[in-house]
């Protein structure tokens, strides 16, 4: 999947919320960080070329970002077993409506507030939620303090992402179930 193994700010971020969500379900499946998508479309990304030498038996498969593909780009990319998600970003999955109403229904008691604040922020890019992450993660922390509670949920927008909002994604949610079709899905095997 898209990021970097060796970088400082996002190290591995894609690769470590793909393996928290899938983990129990699919243990013998790890996502690993290849690179940017533009290096992860190259037949000779060297990340990939490691792994078929290392691990030769093993299926290796490209998961990249939609960002602003064609759809027209996207068969071209399937064509060359490479899964692009339906949405934007992975962050845009993380911070669906549904998964941040489980995360308010179960944190704060005036949950419906703070959801109609993330509402209004999700309003300045609705399909690259990616942009707006620190919004939502401060309207969040701002709840918190607000009705007087501790919190404990990353010291920034990513590592809320990552230690805490994608341990809402589970089986029983429809992004789940939506990320499982496209990584997992038919026409995958």
């Amino acid at each position: 999947c898209e990021g970097n193994l060796c970088g400082e700010k996002r190290k591995n971020f894609d690769a470590e919320i793909y393996n928290n969500i899938f983990n129990k379900k699919y243990p013998k499946v790890t996502f690993i960080a290849g690179g940017n998508c533009e290096d992860l479309k190259k037949d000779d990304n060297q990340s990939v070329k490691l792994l078929e030498y290392i691990l030769p038996k093993t299926k290796i498969i490209k998961l990249i970002d939609r960002d602003t593909h064609t759809d027209e780009e996207i068969k071209d990319l399937n064509n060359q077993n490479i899964i692009v998600l339906n949405k934007a970003n992975l962050e845009t999955y993380l911070l669906d409506d549904e998964i941040l109403e489980l995360f308010c229904q179960n944190n704060f008691t005036d949950y419906l507030k703070v959801l109609e604040q993330i509402k209004q922020i999700k309003q300045n890019d609705i399909h690259d939620l990616k942009k707006v992450r620190g919004e939502i993660f401060n309207a969040l922390k701002n709840q918190f303090k607000s009705e007087g509670k501790t919190y404990y949920i990353g010291s920034n927008a990513d590592g809320f992402l990552k230690s805490t909002l994608c341990k809402y994604i589970t089986e029983d949610t429809k992004i789940y179930k939506e990320l499982e079709n496209i990584i997992f899905g038919k026409n995958n095997d």
